[in-house]
């Protein structure tokens, strides 16, 4: 078994196609690991890289928000469910091994408080009856639909509560008999049938941003304090409890304190590149170059937003180690280093025979991003009469020569326990595949689902007629 281990505080030298292999093997020691990437996508990325290898550890992902606030526009729903579900993990989940990975930007605004995450457990009978969890549906901004089909909705049908919670991955039907809950079964999002009982379901609140007592009325004094222009019409209707869309714009002057993301990983180790410090500063400057003129005073009169470099003090913490390219310090642990290959293909094809008769390789693991490169190294391996194994995880491996489905661009050497490991890239060896996405078929139900939730007067395009105001949905008799 690959196995890394590495003092407190060191530095860690390695190749960046080699972190997701890095994140993977650490997190069997320490169990518990964070890395703060450089953006969302490449985030997205490198979880889908370590779940290709590495399917059983628990890889999740803290997004930063999608547009800048006091801009009359919210944060998308999936990046909202995505951080309320992060975050819930973060302080509930009893997974053996997890790799959190976030990004620097989410450092730069921090989140709701630790404390203020609260759960309505279903089977608690002491705690759900119909009034208390109808109660909880309104103070925590569930949206009130007729049908429900995406998380943080619910439906309220007589003494049947549907309800999809951005913990869970299907939603939940309760019939009470009064107060009392009676049955408690999931249901499907598009034919709204029954689909099998359930024995535990947690509803959290919808997202990080909750427009209650407390919230509207510290909202209310920012605002008027901060005298906000032009946005008149939202505080008049989230001063009457009427939240309006694109009012989650304010969330920096909603509440009184808030925690970073930092204040959640205590138990954790954590993993910065050496430029992150540069990149943080970077990342605060744009966020700062968004809020409008008149909203500068935010930056410091709120809690929201980091006044300082949290990347630069993390980086003398106990529990903190950075990734480096180049380092000539002796306290550094080298765990990568790149193998520089021609760029002619053919020619490191041709020469490839070298790697496979070295005696400095402990293992050779051969990785491919396509089924067709896979082939390819398969018929190189019989083509050379090399015995070889085909591996779900690096830590399988019982041959020196192997094949295994990981995502890198270039070829580069591993260093555990003073023995090499080569990592070699498909792409260094054989033309580059590009995958192509397929647009997911679209279910008529959900069609119907997304014209219920318009309003009138909403804007839409017709695909014949061009824009037009939504009016309203008829049922025609079928002829």
């Amino acid at each position: 078994m690959l196995k890394i281990e590495i003092n407190e505080n060191k530095n860690i030298n390695l190749y960046d196609d080699s972190i997701q292999i890095f994140l993977s093997l650490i997190s069997n020691t320490k169990k518990k690991i964070a890395f703060f990437a450089s953006d969302h996508e490449e985030a997205v990325k490198l979880k889908n890289k370590i779940k290709l290898f590495d399917p059983h550890a628990a890889v999740w992902i803290f997004p930063d928000f999608d547009c800048p606030f006091f801009s009359n526009v919210s944060p998308t729903k999936p990046i909202l469910l995505e951080r309320i579900k992060t975050l819930f993990k973060l302080i509930n989940s009893q997974d053996e091994r997890i790799i959190l990975i976030s990004t620097i930007s989410s450092l730069v605004t921090k989140t709701i408080k630790k404390e203020e995450l609260i759960v309505f457990d279903v089977f608690n009978r002491t705690k759900n009856t119909y009034f208390k969890l109808s109660k909880f549906l309104k103070q925590n901004n569930y949206e009130f639909v007729d049908t429900v089909r995406s998380k943080g909705e619910c439906c309220v049908r007589g003494q049947i509560i549907d309800i999809f919670s951005p913990l869970e991955n299907k939603p939940a039907r309760i019939l009470y008999n009064f107060e009392e809950v009676e049955a408690v079964n999931y249901f499907d999002i598009y034919n709204q049938n029954n689909c099998g009982t359930i024995n535990n379901y947690l509803i959290s609140i919808s997202s990080e941003i909750i427009f209650n007592s407390n919230s509207i009325k510290n909202f209310r004094e920012s605002f008027r304090k901060l005298s906000i222009k032009d946005k008149d019409d939202f505080y008049k209707s989230i001063s009457n409890k009427e939240i309006i869309p694109g009012s989650e714009q304010f969330y920096p002057i909603l509440y009184e304190d808030y925690d970073s993301i930092i204040d959640y990983l205590d138990d954790f180790k954590i993993f910065f590149r050496e430029n992150s410090n540069i990149e943080f500063d970077d990342k605060l400057n744009q966020v700062i170059s968004e809020i409008p003129s008149y909203a500068k005073e935010v930056i410091n009169e709120s809690k929201f937003y980091e006044n300082e470099n949290v990347v630069n003090n993390q980086f003398f913490k106990k529990n903190t180690s950075v990734f480096s390219k180049i380092s000539n310090n002796s306290k550094t642990y080298c765990f990568s280093e790149r193998l520089f290959l021609k760029s002619n293909q053919n020619e490191n094809l041709k020469n490839i025979n070298n790697f496979f008769s070295s005696s400095d390789f402990e293992k050779i693991f051969f990785c491919y991003d396509s089924i067709i490169n896979k082939k390819k190294i398969e018929k190189l391996y019989r083509n050379l009469n090399i015995a070889y194994e085909k591996l779900s995880s690096i830590n399988n491996s019982s041959k020196k020569f192997n094949i295994i489905n990981i995502s890198i661009n270039s070829s580069f050497i591993l260093n555990l326990n003073n023995k090499k490991f080569l990592f070699l890239s498909d792409y260094d060896f054989f033309k580059k595949i590009i995958k192509r996405k397929t647009s997911s078929e679209i279910h008529s139900d959900n069609i119907i689902s997304e014209f219920s939730q318009l309003n009138f007067g909403d804007l839409v395009v017709h695909i014949d007629h061009g824009v037009g105001k939504f009016n309203r949905l008829t049922k025609k008799k079928n002829k």
